[in-house]
């Protein structure tokens, strides 16, 4: 029994030496595991600090296109402005060329007139010219009736004047 028990202790001895070295295991194991550990709250940390990066572009982000919807809202009331800006001055073109057209029109009623007037005077002047003319003729021969007269009297007057003599 002595035997047996030896060997029992034995072999409990070697059965705690394999828990002691299983112990040893898994110190070491947990010890990797606690460095483990340790790197993913490092790495967990770093990717807090990445996400609070991400999350400040982000605000950042939100910023400019608030920003840029402004500058769009800018810009299409300054397109509205000029729309009315230029229906405005279409509208004042439209003004302008009716202006021009009744101008032209009253223009061209008043050379009508002048035209009429111009052609008026220009009958008289011919008729003045052509009375003028026929005056002329008329005097002519009143003229020559008037010296063929004085020449028939002078001739008269001669030949009494002769047959007295």
């Amino acid at each position: 029994m002595d035997k047996q028990l030896i060997e029992m202790m034995g072999k409990m001895i070697e059965q705690m030496n394999g828990v002691q070295s299983d112990v040893q295991s898994m110190k070491t194991d947990i010890q990797g595991l606690k460095t483990e550990m340790k790197d993913m709250k490092t790495d967990i940390q770093g990717l807090k600090t990445e996400m609070k990066d991400m999350k400040t572009d982000i605000q950042g982000l939100k910023t400019e296109m608030k920003d840029m919807k402004t500058d769009i809202q800018g810009l299409k009331t300054g397109m509205k402005d000029m729309k009315t800006d230029i229906q405005g001055l279409k509208t004042e073109m439209k003004d302008v060329k009716t202006d021009i057209h009744d101008l032209k029109t009253e223009m061209n009623e008043r050379f009508d007139t002048v035209d009429i007037k111009l052609n008026g005077v220009g009958h008289q002047f011919e008729e003045l010219s052509k009375n003028t003319v026929q005056l002329r003729e008329d005097m002519k021969k009143e003229l020559k009736y008037v010296t063929y007269k004085i020449h028939a009297l002078d001739r008269e007057v001669f030949m009494r004047t002769d047959s007295l003599h």
